[in-house]
């Protein structure tokens, strides 16, 4: 049996049923979920059930939408790098970090937001058990869809 392991902030809840539906039953999904939390709080989530996982599973992780503050970026970026390289014994899907519409400062945040994106699509490229999965971030983001059509199948990477 494969585990798929979600996780993220409250914006990931609700994925583990819509995914069931696009996986077989050879695989085990379940999400962590800490409404509100920061990459540095999210990377030490689940540290010791993350460290049992084998390159027979997934983790996809949702995260950094709370590190809105704009001199916070840089620790967001190595707080992700950390995860990722203390994980490298698995398979880990990093969905890219989503716009944020509803902060006063928006257009600043969301400038920040692209750069950090390019730079995690580029620092991604040297973690073989890597892969981005590059959601659309316009209002309309439809997650399931992306996942579907822009990551590589998950009984693909296990």
């Amino acid at each position: 049996m494969h585990k798929v392991v979600l996780i993220g902030d409250s914006n990931i809840r609700g994925y583990v049923h819509k995914l069931e539906s696009l996986l077989n039953n050879n695989y085990e999904l379940y999400s962590i979920i800490k409404p509100g939390a920061t990459t540095s709080e999210l990377k030490e989530t689940a540290k010791e059930e993350v460290s049992r996982l084998s390159r027979n599973n997934v983790i996809l992780i949702s995260y950094g939408i709370n590190d809105y503050e704009v001199n916070n970026f840089s620790q967001t970026l190595q707080n992700i790098i950390d995860f990722i390289q203390r994980n490298n014994q698995t398979n880990i899907i990093l969905m890219n970090l989503p716009y944020r519409y509803d902060l006063p400062n928006s257009i600043a945040v969301n400038r920040i937001i692209t750069t950090l994106n390019r730079k995690l699509k580029k620092i991604l490229k040297a973690f073989p058990h890597t892969y981005l999965m590059e959601t659309d971030n316009t209002r309309t983001l439809n997650d399931i869809k992306q996942i579907k059509t822009n990551t590589p199948s998950i009984s693909t990477l296990v």
